[in-house]
């Protein structure tokens, strides 16, 4: 990843305009490898364009600091971007739904565009479920992702986080569009709405005998290992198995599909181009 002391603004051939990522962040050693993918793509996609990140968990970044790696937050990258001459960024939310990590974006982009001396315009992508579109294309890619052919009693289980804010209900809308084309995918969150206790009567009810766990989140960081397949007997796997499901897990994070970071990648080219527009 591109830090701010690497020198890399000097040798931009677009020298007012740049990128910012903005994660949620991960602790786990190895999970960012996935946004290093991300990275790799959009420096095809906009080559010239400088690119930098930011992880919009305090906690995430406070224990990171305690290791001795450091973060910023959207408003401090924003701040040192503004300090290179950038007066045009691009900052595209890695988030899964438009919640309050979102919506914090929204808030800092609204506090810091169009300061004195600071950011001309600051350009907002959506997160990767916002429309419809983004749904209908998210449940086709995952289709494609998940074994193809698998027994009437096996299902597929997605384990997303979950907010409290309104957009959750993203969650309910993406379990109907699988729904709509494969009646043994289930979607549910660790902290929200639908969580596992609602899925379970569905497994029980469809006879459900096999399950496969994926994280409905953009790395299979700490509550992949922990709450999805821990061996604590909380944990998604072993909630499962005690009920007798055969339980298998994927370890694997969102953007590490292709087929899903395109989405992302879209509502990128979406906020550049948005960015045109200044002068």
């Amino acid at each position: 990843m591109t830090d701010f002391f690497g020198g890399a603004a000097l040798n931009s051939s677009i020298k007012d305009t740049a990128i910012l990522l903005a994660a949620f962040g991960t602790t786990v050693p190895g999970a960012d490898g996935v946004y290093a993918q991300i990275e790799s793509r959009a420096r095809c996609l906009f080559p010239g364009v400088d690119i930098f990140w930011a992880y919009t968990s305090k906690v995430v970044r406070e224990k990171l600091a305690a290791q001795g790696l450091v973060f910023n937050s959207p408003v401090q990258a924003l701040g040192l971007m503004a300090e290179s001459g950038f007066s045009r960024v691009a900052l595209q939310s890695l988030l899964i739904i438009p919640g309050l990590e979102h919506h914090d974006l929204i808030r800092t982009r609204a506090a810091l565009e169009g300061l004195p001396k600071g950011i001309q315009r600051i350009s907002l992508g959506a997160p990767l479920l916002s429309t419809t579109r983004d749904l209908q294309r998210f449940t086709q890619a995952m289709l494609e992702n998940v074994p193809p052919k698998r027994e009437p009693g096996e299902a597929v289980i997605f384990m997303g986080h979950g907010s409290l804010h309104p957009a959750n209900a993203l969650y309910a809308a993406l379990q109907y569009h699988f729904w709509i084309l494969d009646q043994n995918i289930y979607v549910g969150a660790v902290e929200g709405t639908p969580g596992l206790e609602d899925i379970i009567p569905l497994l029980q009810k469809n006879r459900i005998r096999k399950a496969l766990l994926l994280p409905l989140m953009v790395v299979a960081g700490d509550h992949a290992l922990k709450d999805m397949a821990g061996r604590q007997t909380e944990s998604w796997a072993s909630v499962l198995q005690a009920m007798g499901i055969e339980t298998k897990v994927t370890m694997k994070g969102l953007g590490a599909y292709e087929n899903v970071r395109e989405i992302w990648l879209d509502h990128l080219r979406d906020a550049v181009a948005s960015l045109k527009d200044v002068h």
